[in-house]
C-alpha cells in the first residue's frame, strides 16, 4: 500500500481472470497475455461480489491482465486504483511462455524444484504475505473458470 493512503483494516486480494495463457497452460510471470471473455466474466462476478464492501482503493501489479482486473474492479466500486510495482508476478526467466510439458523437456527436474521453494523469485511484498499469515483478512481468488470462497486470515501487525 502506497504510504500517502491509510491502511485499511481488512484488505481482499483478487487474482486476475482467466487469461488465454491459463487456458493454454503457459507460465506468465511477467509476461502477459489477455483475458479471455470467460476471463472478463469472472472479473465482472467478483465485482459484483465485492460492490457492497466499501471499497475505497483498489491495488494492482503492473501486468496487463491484472490492470485490467482492477480497472474493471475499480470502475464497479467507484474506488480509486493504485498501480503497486512492487505486486508484480515472479519472473520465469527462460520458461516463461513455456507450458509444463516444454518446461519438463527443456528443464527437467526444474519444475519439482522449483516447488519446494514457492516464494523463490517472488517480490518481497509477496514472500512477506506468503511469511506472515497476516495481512489480508479476506481471499477472493478468480483462477480459470472458478471463484473459491473467501478464506479468512488472522490480521498482525
Amino acid at each position: 500500500m502506497p504510504e500517502d493512503r491509510h491502511v485499511p483494516q481488512q484488505a481482499y486480494v483478487v487474482r486476475h481472470g482467466q487469461t488465454t495463457w491459463n487456458v493454454e497452460g503457459r507460465l506468465q510471470g511477467q509476461l502477459d497475455a489477455p483475458l479471455t471473455r470467460e476471463g472478463l466474466a469472472q472479473v465482472c462476478s467478483t465485482a459484483e461480489r465485492l460492490a457492497l464492501l466499501g471499497i475505497r482503493t483498489v491495488c494492482s501489479s503492473p501486468s496487463g491482465r491484472a490492470l485490467r482486473t482492477a480497472v474493471v474492479i475499480a470502475e464497479r466500486l467507484g474506488a480509486d486504483l493504485v498501480e503497486v510495482p512492487e505486486l508484480a508476478d515472479v519472473h520465469h526467466g527462460e520458461m516463461a511462455g513455456m507450458t509444463r510439458s516444454e518446461i519438463e523437456t527443456a528443464f527437467p527436474g526444474a519444475r519439482e524444484a522449483r516447488a519446494e521453494n514457492r516464494t523463490a523469485g517472488h517480490s518481497p511484498a509477496a514472500r512477506a504475505m506468503h511469511r506472515r499469515a497476516g495481512a489480508p483478512a479476506a481471499h477472493y481468488q478468480v483462477a480459470d473458470g472458478q471463484q473459491m470462497a473467501p478464506r479468512s486470515w488472522s490480521r498482525t501487525r
